[in-house]
């Protein structure tokens, strides 16, 4: 009976070991792919933003030469001509600035997320705990005390 108890407390620890580090090992491999997907994000998110203020420059600068030449050719010339096209400038200056903020916030969200994602891995690390070597050998000790004691009785 003694020698059974042992037996038992010895797979038990090793059978919670190999929960233990296979939970682990699939926590982080999860969060490895968070990370993967979280940076791919970050990229696309700051590519899409990129090419959105580029093609906002570009129409600018062809909305302003074409207000530079539609005035000349009207024979509009001085502060409103100039007005109209300073006006432009300040458009795309002020779409620069709100696209960079929204990057700013859609990058800190993917970051905190991530975080999020991080708080996930370690609770999910720690839901399935590796065995406790005390208790193991509380256990095997308890086996053999019974184990002593069947064998003490038998003599």
């Amino acid at each position: 009976m003694g020698v059974a108890k042992v037996g038992g407390a010895l797979a038990a620890h090793s059978a919670q070991k190999k929960a233990s580090k296979a939970n682990a090992s699939a926590a982080r491999e999860a969060y490895a792919n968070a990370v993967t997907n979280a940076n791919a994000l970050r990229d696309e998110t700051t590519d899409k933003a990129t090419r959105s203020f580029f093609s906002a420059r570009r129409q600018a600068k062809q909305a302003r030469s074409q207000a530079v030449a539609v005035a000349g050719e009207s024979g509009v010339a001085g502060r409103s001509a100039e007005a109209v096209a300073n006006q432009i400038t300040i458009d795309l200056g002020e779409f620069g600035i709100q696209t960079e903020r929204n990057l700013g916030r859609e990058l800190g969200q993917i970051t905190r997320d991530l975080d999020t994602g991080e708080a996930v891995r370690r609770q999910r690390i720690s839901s399935v705990p590796p065995p406790n070597p005390f208790a193991t050998g509380l256990n095997i000790a308890g086996g053999l005390a019974s184990a002593a004691g069947v064998y003490t009785s038998l003599r």
